[in-house]
């Protein structure tokens, strides 16, 4: 369902097909895109998203255009604030994506590893 183009399609069947992967795309070829109809096609109940502090609003932001049926949890800011960010993504029923940077993962990893 998502507008993919061919080289987009081949790339995220392959990754779907193998199971995991490394997207290494160049920027601006859509790897957010491919990733997100991967986690549509599997019907991802939960998925963590670590990427450059730097881009982590522009994932919720393409979730939000392309993938609705999904929650994006960006989770940023004191330990307190994140600490309750975890709780509303634990609390969440629904379809959802925790997107996290990298110092982010460094400092929660524990906490992570509870969700």
């Amino acid at each position: 369902p998502l507008p993919l183009f061919p080289y987009q399609k081949v790339g995220s069947a392959f990754l779907y097909k193998i199971g995991s992967g490394l997207l290494g795309d160049e920027p601006g070829l859509g790897k957010t895109l491919q990733s997100l109809a991967i986690i549509e096609k599997a019907k991802a109940e939960k998925t963590l998203v670590v990427a450059p502090k730097a881009v982590i609003w522009q994932w919720e932001q393409e979730i939000k255009k392309f993938t609705p049926n999904l929650e994006p949890f960006v989770i940023v800011g004191e330990k307190k604030n994140r600490l309750a960010l975890y709780n509303k993504f634990k609390e969440y029923e629904g379809r959802k994506v925790l997107i996290i940077g990298y110092e982010t993962m460094r400092v929660d990893n524990e906490i992570l590893q509870t969700l």
